[in-house]
Formats: C-alpha cells, sequence, structure tokens
C-alpha cells in the first residue's frame, strides 16, 4: 500500500504534464511569408514538370508564375490542354492574349500541325504555342 501511496504523486504530475501538452502546446511551424521563387523560376520549373509528364504540378507552378510573368498563362494553357481539359485551356489562351496584348506573338512552332485528327476531327496533340 505504501508503494501505491510514493507512486501517486508521480502518476498525477505526468498526467497533468501530458494534459497541458497535448492541449495547449503545439509544435512550432515554419511559416514562410514570401515566395522564395522569381516568377521566372516557377516558369522553369513549371515546363520541367510538365516534360516529366507531371501537369498538376506544373499547373500550381505556372499559376504562381502567371502573378508576375504573364506568358505563363500560354504555358498554363498547355498543361490544361494536356490534361484535357479544354474550358480551362481556352480560358488560360485567352487570357495569355489579353494579358499580353498580342495574338500575333503566339505562333506554333516550326513542323508542328493543327494538332486535329483528320478522321475524327478531335484534338489529339497539344498544339504546343511559344511566343516568339
Amino acid at each position: 500500500m505504501l508503494d501505491l501511496k510514493c507512486q501517486l504523486p508521480y502518476f498525477l504530475l505526468f498526467s497533468l504534464c501530458s494534459l497541458l501538452f497535448s492541449s495547449s502546446c503545439a509544435l512550432p511551424r515554419i511559416i514562410v511569408l514570401e515566395d522564395p521563387l522569381t516568377a521566372e523560376e516557377h516558369l522553369s520549373l513549371g515546363v520541367a514538370y510538365e516534360k516529366r509528364g507531371e501537369f498538376d504540378s506544373a499547373i500550381k507552378e505556372y499559376r504562381l508564375a502567371a502573378k508576375k510573368l504573364p506568358i505563363a498563362y500560354l504555358h498554363l494553357g498547355n498543361s490544361h490542354f494536356q490534361k484535357n481539359e479544354l474550358h480551362e485551356a481556352e480560358e488560360s489562351y485567352k487570357e495569355a492574349v489579353m494579358t499580353t496584348g498580342r495574338a500575333g506573338g503566339l505562333r506554333r512552332p516550326p513542323g508542328r500541325g493543327h494538332g486535329l485528327d483528320s478522321s475524327s476531327n478531335c484534338a489529339r496533340r497539344s498544339p504546343v504555342f511559344c511566343c516568339w
């Protein structure tokens, strides 16, 4: 019986400490207030993701780049097109034309076809526009 009385204060102290720790304390977190990457770096990262076929990650990076670099909307449209998200691709292409202010600067690279399957008239490849 004496042994139980000696252990009781330790048990209560442990219980109190664990209750306080679990309810009022949190582990420290690192909060980044500013983005350490530039818009150009986000764009380059998006291109790298797109080349690897990671279109969701590319879209995320292109959206971050588009805040300061309007040509990123063009890349954003290409990624949406690759995912067969045609409405989002169209909106991104329109945004690219509106923010860059020059539709004539958006052209297909040499050697690229129109991207349509002649038998079914459905898009099968990305139009892959670029700015020249």
